[in-house]
């Protein structure tokens, strides 16, 4: 159900992305964001978002089909029971830094999903992932978004460092109430730049602000 929930993610964005001719698309959503950690988001707009704006080792193309994203090469034993991943080099965070196997430990030990599995640091840009038991499908859980060393203790989590597309680079609150988002599209020359999200209290208000 969670890959489904991801691919169905992917769906969204690349619909929005590609069939939107304006260079910002707007959305209105009900709720209130809480935070766009991979291992934190918990509303469909949150996990969208988040979706957007962190890189994983893997992703889905267009296809459905499970592809490499920030990882250059792994190896599976022969047992099936661990993994290794070597990621690109100069893969960099929006702040500038590199992406090093450091950021994939972190990650595995936030996410609860790595629970169980051992993740051990090979070299600068290479770790092992060493689970219980066989899984088959276990590539399809490193689609998950890698966070940088210390993301849920250090950064805003509307407004973190991210590795994606986009980036989240205004959150304009009303009080204490987030009433807008906007993400950026890193690259440049890409036909859509802007995602903007409206946030409204309720139903009622959501069609309100669509008439405005």
């Amino acid at each position: 159900m969670q890959n489904l929930f991801r691919l169905g993610i992917f769906y969204i964005s690349a619909f929005i992305i590609s069939t939107v001719p304006s260079a910002t698309f707007t959305e209105g959503v009900t709720g209130q964001p809480e935070s766009f950690f991979p291992s934190q988001a918990v509303s469909q707009t949150d996990k969208t978002i988040s979706h957007l704006i962190y890189r994983g080792l893997f992703k889905y193309d267009e296809s459905g089909e499970l592809v490499s994203d920030l990882a250059e090469d792994w190896k599976i034993s022969e047992d099936g029971m661990a993994y290794t991943v070597k990621i690109k080099k100069d893969q960099k965070w929006s702040h500038g830094l590199e992406i090093t196997s450091d950021d994939l430990i972190y990650t595995a030990f936030k996410i609860p999903e790595f629970s169980g599995i051992a993740t051990d640091k090979i070299d600068r840009y290479t770790v092992r992932y060493s689970l219980p038991t066989k899984f088959s499908p276990f590539l399809s859980f490193l689609t998950v978004g890698i966070m940088p060393v210390n993301a849920e203790e250090k950064q805003n989590p509307l407004m973190p460092i991210s590795n994606g597309d986009f980036q989240v680079i205004s959150v304009r609150r009303d009080g204490p109430a987030v009433r807008k988002i906007v993400l950026q599209n890193k690259d440049k020359s890409a036909k859509f730049k802007k995602l903007v999200f409206r946030y409204y209290s309720n139903e009622e208000e959501l069609l309100l602000g669509a008439k405005l």
